[in-house]
Order: structure tokens, then sequence, then C-alpha cells
């Protein structure tokens, strides 16, 4: 079996250093590169190492500096939006460490836990619209494929981010629905835009029977699967930190649960990141 992890945060506690996590009850089982290992054993042979901030992408290009397996990701989540600045550190990165990196992100759009205050929330969702927009931007500067992170309550989230990919996505490299959500009309429209899509722990859920329909409206080509460790770990783990080595649990689920490919689910993400491909076939 050979998995390639096309979400995994090893760049973030409590995988980093191996201090716990403040959320998590779990003791440490060290650093990264213990959890790369582990990962190892579990037949994973390589993985994108997604950013949330400067400094995690910093964090990202140390790690795949060390590790043939591991591409790093440039990139500030849609939380960050109003820290300030950001898209020049990242060109920076970019321009020092380029042959490290594999994709931008993961940028997008979180409406989840917007101010009460209406024109605060409205202020807030500009930030993150321009924010993202810049990303793509960027991505499209270093022909680089967008990680995309979409989350709310309703689906504005969903519209807008898909509005904004229509203006700012040249179309030329992928992007990728990370642990993908949204109404079925919105996911058609993605795909034909040229959309590949992150399954994630949540897919075992019981509660996930929307997301399992989604699935099988998505060309098998287009999938990929991912831990996004340390969070979302798969059913057989729910309630305990993700760990980078569920990841297998995920793609068996997939494979005997839902009958894909796990040869093609490792040769999509390879597709999709053109620039891993030499770095996994020389791990």
């Amino acid at each position: 079996m050979r998995i390639i992890d096309s979400h995994v945060h090893y760049n973030l506690e409590p995988l980093w250093s191996g201090r716990a996590a403040p959320w998590s009850q779990q003791p440490p089982e060290g650093d990264w590169r213990r959890h790369w290992q582990i990962a190892r054993q579990k037949g994973v042979v390589g993985g994108v190492v997604a950013a949330t901030t400067v400094e995690t992408s910093r964090r990202s290009i140390d790690i795949a500096a060390k590790v043939p397996g591991l591409g790093a990701v440039i990139g500030i989540h849609p939380i960050h939006s109003q820290d300030g600045g950001g898209i020049q550190e990242l060109e920076e990165l970019a321009k020092d460490r380029s042959e490290l990196i594999v994709a931008v992100g993961e940028t997008g759009l979180d409406y989840l836990r917007l101010p009460s205050v209406p024109s605060q929330a409205q202020q807030l969702k500009h930030s993150q619209q321009q924010l993202f927009a810049a990303q793509l931007e960027l991505a499209g500067k270093l022909d680089l494929p967008v990680i995309i992170h979409i989350r709310d309550r309703d689906s504005e989230a969903h519209w807008d981010a898909l509005s904004i990919l229509k203006e700012n996505h040249p179309g030329r490299w992928p992007f990728i629905l990370h642990c993908v959500s949204g109404p079925e009309k919105y996911l058609k429209q993605a795909l034909e835009l040229g959309a590949y899509v992150g399954l994630a722990g949540n897919v075992t859920y019981p509660s996930a029977d929307g997301l399992r329909q989604l699935v099988t409206m998505i060309p098998p080509d287009r999938l990929l699967v991912e831990t996004d460790a340390p969070f979302l770990p798969p059913q057989s783990h729910r309630g305990q930190t993700c760990l980078p080595w569920m990841v297998a649990d995920t793609a068996q689920y997939l494979h005997h649960q839902l009958n894909l490919s796990l040869d093609e689910l490792c040769q999509n993400t390879l597709t999709c990141f053109h620039n891993l491909s030499s770095k996994i076939l020389v791990s």
C-alpha cells in the first residue's frame, strides 16, 4: 500500500515539536520526525505539508528540506486575514526555496464564527476575500496549485469562494477543495473549473452520509486522501488527536467502503501536485 497524504500539518502542535496542544488530552509522541517515521511504517510514502501562517510556511519549507517525500506549502489561512501583511513574505519564501514548494495554501473563506455585529462581519468577510484573491494571484505567478479551505454554517462561503475562483483562477493549474463540503450544485461547478477534492477522516463518520453522497458525483481521477492532522481523526480514533499515520485508516475506508482505488488516489495526488512527483520518486 502506497499512500500520499494530500493535506497534513506536521508544522502545527502537537506534531511540530512534540509539545501537547492545549486542546489535546493525549501525551505527545515526539516531534514531526517521529510522526513521519510512524506514518512511513503504515505505507505513507509522501505528504503535502499545508500552512496556515507565514511562520508555519517557513516550517513547511524546513520540513521539506529534510525529507524528500514531503512537499512544502506556503499560505495564510482565512482566520488570519486581519493579522496584517503576509503576501510579500510568502513571495520571498517562494523566491528563496521554490524547489521545495508544491502549492499555495491553505487559503479560502471561513465564515463559521463571524462577529455578531453585521458591519464587523462584513468587514471580516471582505478581508478574507481579499486575502484569498491575493493568494490565487500568487499561485498563478508561481504556477502552483492552490489548497482551498471553505467553512460555513450555510453555503454563503462556498458560493463566494466560487465567484472569486472564477474571477482569479487562470485555469492552467488545479485547485484542491480541502475537506470538501457544500451543495452539489456548487461542487459540480467547482469540478467544471478543474477542482480536485480532498477526503479527510470525517468521511468515515456515521453522520457523514451527505459527504459520502458528494463522493459519488466526483470523478475518481479527481479524488485525494488527506488527514488534516492534527485535526479530524477517522471514526476509529474519534476523540483523539489525529496523527499522520491515521491517513492509512481513511484510505482503507475509501477502498473497502467506497470502492476507491488506492493506486489511483496516489497517482491523483502526484498529478495534482506536479512538483511533488520527483520528491516521491526519490524518497
